[in-house]
């Protein structure tokens, strides 16, 4: 009502204003419910400019409202209008995308109803079910994308292709990639498929599964080059076995970003690129990177604060590790600090402090972080092999003993390789001990049967 009435004094004020001012009363209008003298409105910015887009929508939702054949058809034919004047209108594309999918729907249902051919019954649910995707109506689409590739033959896999997206959706990866694979060994090398199936089987712990989705990125690199994304997928899998080549991945992407897309480099590949160069010793260039993350992860936070300071935390702290490496402890202890004043719960913060602490000999400072962080998470088996250590470091083997047992007791790491070590190490250092003690790490350890 607000914006009704500042239109009007418009209008007042200066009534030879341009269409876009009777636009606006016209959606006042509407939201108003007032539909007649929405129309009129309408009508009236189109009279002033003929190529007024939002008017020519405005009367035709009007006119496809009255669900009436002629008023339907009036609809059509002013959004064709519209479409003619401005074909990239988001508002145009969304009205006639609506209007022709629910004739897809009405047909295609027609269609599997009047058949008992089971190919054309796939492809009237394999159009149901693209339909029902465009309207992000995701559990019709699944159905009928289901529904599909039960009727398809061998060779009609394009259902196949749907239901994987709909798998992923759900986040059902295992199911999304069989979906994918069928697609794939119909269609080898399809580009698309096999950037899909490179992308769930990189975030596999399965190593046979890495090593297809390593297959697969490179073959979407060789085709199309330019595709920034693979190439970043790329790159987070050769991490782990591949430091140079993961390097030379995110140098392309990076390249692609600014020469190509002419975009900023996110800072989550900036600070994975410093960790790679942290890995390879490269100090100077790790921190380079890690400082040019942050940077960038403040300029973006105004978008998304959350997202991006999450980010910060994670490059702040390996800056701090950087530091530690570099003897710059101070740099190192204040940054964890900060974060812990940001982020009490950052376990790793802990560990760390307490760490630089044992190492400058403060072991009962050293054992006071150790043990905030078990204030965190009193299972926490890196705290309690810290503190175990600290024990064993001032021979006092019986309290380390406790810890490292205690690690073996629960049932998520009661096969932690570390505190079986560490035990075995104990019980060489008292082999005096009675043989029924020694016997108690024993029982820790698999034995192998024959």
């Amino acid at each position: 009502i607000g914006a009704l009435a500042y239109y009007k004094k418009a209008l007042r004020t200066n009534p030879g204003c341009p269409a876009e001012v009777r636009l606006g009363m016209g959606h006042c209008f509407v939201k108003l419910n007032k539909l007649e003298k929405a129309r009129l409105a309408f009508s009236r910015a189109l009279e002033l400019n003929s190529k007024c887009v939002g008017a020519l929508v405005g009367l035709a939702v009007l006119e496809l409202n009255n669900k009436e054949a002629d008023s339907i058809k009036n609809g059509v034919q002013l959004l064709s209008r519209a479409y003619t004047i401005d074909p990239s209108n988001p508002m145009v594309l969304n009205h006639l995308a609506n209007h022709f999918s629910s004739k897809v729907q009405h047909l295609a249902l027609h269609a599997f109803h009047n058949t008992e051919v089971e190919a054309m019954q796939a492809e009237s649910c394999y159009q149901l079910a693209r339909s029902f995707h465009v309207q992000e109506d995701y559990d019709q689409a699944f159905q009928y994308y289901y529904q599909a590739t039960q009727f398809a033959s061998s060779s009609f896999v394009l259902p196949f292709f749907g239901l994987g997206q709909m798998y992923i959706y759900r986040g059902d990866k295992e199911n999304a990639s069989q979906c994918f694979e069928k697609v794939l060994k119909a269609y080898p090398n399809n580009y698309e498929t096999m950037k899909i199936l490179g992308s769930l089987y990189a975030a596999s712990e399965d190593q046979e599964k890495r090593d297809i989705a390593k297959g697969h990125l490179k073959k979407v690199t060789e085709q199309y080059p330019d595709d920034v994304e693979a190439w970043i997928e790329l790159a987070q899998i050769l991490e782990q076995t591949d430091i140079q080549g993961a390097l030379s991945a995110y140098g392309t992407a990076t390249r692609i970003l600014q020469e190509k897309v002419q975009a900023d480099v996110p800072p989550e590949i900036l600070n994975n690129v410093g960790a790679l160069h942290f890995r390879l010793g490269n100090l100077g260039e790790a921190k380079k990177y890690f400082l040019a993350s942050l940077d960038r992860a403040k300029a973006e936070a105004e978008h998304d604060e959350h997202y991006y300071n999450a980010i910060s935390v994670t490059t702040s702290y390996n800056l701090a590790r950087l530091y530690e490496a570099m003897c710059e402890f101070h740099e190192a202890e204040k940054l964890y600090k900060n974060i812990l004043r940001e982020h009490p719960n950052y376990v790793d913060c802990y560990l760390r402090l307490g760490a630089m602490a044992r190492d400058k000999g403060n072991f009962y400072e050293a054992s006071d972080w150790f043990k905030e962080a078990l204030q965190i998470n009193q299972d926490h088996p890196d705290a309690w092999s810290l503190i175990g250590n600290l024990h064993l470091a001032k021979q006092e083997w019986g309290p380390g003993q406790k810890k490292f047992e205690r690690i073996l007791k629960q049932p998520s790491t009661q096969s932690d390789t570390y505190s079986m070590l560490a035990l075995g190490n104990v019980w060489l250092q008292t082999l005096h001990q009675p043989t029924r003690d020694r016997e108690k790490v024993i029982s820790f350890c698999p034995v192998k049967q024959n």
